[in-house]
């Protein structure tokens, strides 16, 4: 079988395509194991640049563009339909629901107009196959992660102590420092002979060393009249279950 491209106008053998497209197949996508489909694309698309802006947890907020530092940010459509806040959008997608993503990067993005000047990346989602066969897959992806460097909580004790030492040095255009104490002995006193005890929020929130699991699970089939695509993902992370949350 010919190899198919997926452009701004339909689909086209690529021998015939006299513009500049990349392609990249989901599977290729989904091997990066990355739970951002922006950054599994990095190194893979030649010419697409990729800067991650944060590692934080839940952030997906990357720039990227085609046509070098000084182009706009491409324009991102999926499943024929422009996504606005597409950058964002594309870095939610699961990996998993992928087909293929074609990258249009000259004149080939012109059907788009002004909004394509920085470039194209189309998106294609799976779907399900209209010849009547019905398609169960299931995957499972272990690994393992722990936090790195986790700041460590002061006491209470300590935490009071700090709080009436910056209090003590906030001097307001005086010679001395004319504020009292945030905290008296009566709030050190529970501490100090037992009654109350520091309590390590992170702990409590946060599993120190904890295996990663990712299921997926896809059913997909359908008729010359329908076709069907479902799919059940689940992850477990560094975050406990805590009762009544």
């Amino acid at each position: 079988m010919q190899e198919v491209v997926v452009v701004g106008y339909g689909t086209q053998k690529r021998e015939t395509i006299t513009g500049s497209v990349s392609t990249l197949k989901g599977k290729e996508i989904v091997v990066t194991k990355n739970e951002s489909v922006v950054n599994s694309l990095t190194g893979k698309i030649p010419g697409l640049r990729i800067t991650q802006n944060t590692s934080e947890p839940g952030g997906y907020n990357n720039n990227f563009n085609i046509r070098g530092y000084q182009g706009g940010a491409p324009l991102i459509v999926i499943d024929g339909i422009i996504a606005d806040g597409g950058q964002d959008i594309l870095g939610r997608m699961d990996p998993n629901e992928i087909e293929n993503i074609s990258v249009l990067k000259d004149a080939a993005a012109s059907i788009y107009g002004i909004r394509a000047a920085g470039g194209v990346i189309l998106v294609t989602t799976k779907k399900g196959d209209k010849n009547g066969k019905f398609d169960i897959n299931y995957s499972i992806n272990q690994s393992w992660q722990q936090f790195v460097g986790m700041p460590e909580s002061v006491s209470a004790i300590d935490f009071m102590m700090l709080t009436n030492e910056k209090r003590k040095h906030n001097f307001d255009n005086n010679f001395l420092s004319v504020q009292d104490p945030v905290y008296a002995y009566s709030d050190f006193e529970p501490y100090l002979n037992g009654t109350k005890k520091t309590s390590d929020w992170n702990a409590v929130a946060f599993r120190e060393f904890a295996g990663q699991q990712q299921h997926n699970l896809n059913i997909n089939g359908g008729t010359e009249k329908i076709s069907y695509f479902i799919r059940l993902f689940k992850i477990n992370g560094l975050f406990t279950n805590m009762p009544g949350t």
